[in-house]
C-alpha cells in the first residue's frame, strides 16, 4: 500500500497544468504530499498520514506570488529545513508577505512553469 494523497478540488473554470510528488519543508519537518499547479493556484496536499498528524496543506493564488527562487542544497539549507535539504534543492515561493519551501525532483522545471514557461 502506497502513500495516500488526496487530489485537490478544482474550480469549474480551473485547469490543472501538472502535479508532482513534493516535500513541504516547514522548519526541520518534511511533509510529504502532492504539489499541483493549475492556471490559477499552486496547491500542496499533505499525504493522509500528515493530514491526520496536523501536517499542513496550502493553496497559493498564482497572481499573489511575488517571487520564486531555487535554493541550493547543502549544510546551511539543512540547518533550516532538515535532512532533505542537504541533498535536494528547495523552491522558495514568496507571496503576501509569506514564504513556503518545497522540494521536488526537478525544481527548475516547476519554477519555469510557474513563471509562465512551458514544460
Amino acid at each position: 500500500m502506497g502513500i495516500r494523497i488526496p487530489r485537490p478540488v478544482l474550480e469549474n473554470d480551473e485547469t490543472q497544468e501538472f502535479r508532482v510528488i513534493a516535500n513541504h519543508l516547514k522548519g526541520d519537518r518534511k511533509i510529504i504530499g502532492r504539489l499541483t499547479v493549475t492556471d490559477k493556484r499552486v496547491i500542496f496536499n499533505a499525504s493522509r498520514f500528515y493530514f491526520l498528524t496536523h501536517g499542513n496543506s496550502f493553496e497559493i493564488d498564482r497572481s499573489s506570488i511575488t517571487g520564486l527562487q531555487v535554493r541550493p542544497p547543502g549544510w546551511e539549507a539543512m540547518k533550516q529545513h532538515g535532512l532533505v535539504a542537504l541533498k535536494r534543492p528547495q523552491i522558495e515561493i514568496r507571496y503576501g508577505g509569506k514564504m513556503v519551501y518545497v522540494a521536488v525532483r526537478h525544481p527548475h522545471d516547476v519554477v519555469n512553469r510557474l513563471n509562465g514557461g512551458g514544460e
